[in-house]
C-alpha cells in the first residue's frame, strides 16, 4: 500500500497555525481569556495541551516525519518562552512549565504517531475482520 501525502493546503494552514502560535508566545501579552483559563484551571495542563497542540500542527506541516526535530523546536520554543517570562514584570519563569511543554509535545507525537499506525485504510476493508 502506497503512503497516503498530505495535501499541500493542509500542511501551510498547519505551519501558519504552529507558526501563529509560537509567536503568539513569544513576542504577544497573554490575552484576556488564556489568564481566565489559568486562573481557573492547573498552569500544567494550559502548558501540556497548548504546546501538544503546536507540536501536532509543526508535525502535521512537517509532513508526519522528523519526530525527533519537531519536538526539539517545541522544547525550544518553550525555553524560550520561560526565558523571556523571566524579564517580564508580573510573570515568573518555572522550570516545570517548560517540563509540561515538552511532555505535552512528546504526548501529542506519540498518540498521533500511534492513531496514523493504526488508521484503517480508505478502500473500506478492515483488516481486523476475516471475510
Amino acid at each position: 500500500m502506497r503512503e497516503a501525502r498530505l495535501a499541500p493546503a493542509l500542511r501551510i494552514a498547519c505551519g501558519v497555525a504552529a507558526a501563529a502560535m509560537a509567536i503568539q508566545v513569544i513576542f504577544l501579552d497573554e490575552p484576556r481569556f488564556a489568564v481566565a483559563i489559568v486562573n481557573a484551571t492547573w498552569d500544567k495542563a494550559v502548558h501540556f495541551t497548548y504546546f501538544g497542540t503546536m507540536c501536532f500542527f509543526l508535525w502535521i506541516a512537517c509532513g508526519r516525519r522528523w519526530e525527533l526535530a519537531v519536538w526539539a523546536a517545541v522544547l525550544f520554543i518553550g525555553a524560550v518562552d520561560e526565558t523571556h517570562q523571566a524579564y517580564v514584570p508580573g510573570r515568573s519563569s518555572d522550570i516545570k512549565d517548560w517540563l509540561a511543554d515538552g511532555l505535552g509535545a512528546a504526548t501529542a507525537l506519540f498518540f498521533m504517531q500511534r492513531m496514523w499506525l493504526l488508521r484503517l485504510p480508505l478502500n473500506g476493508e478492515n483488516p481486523c475482520v476475516e471475510s
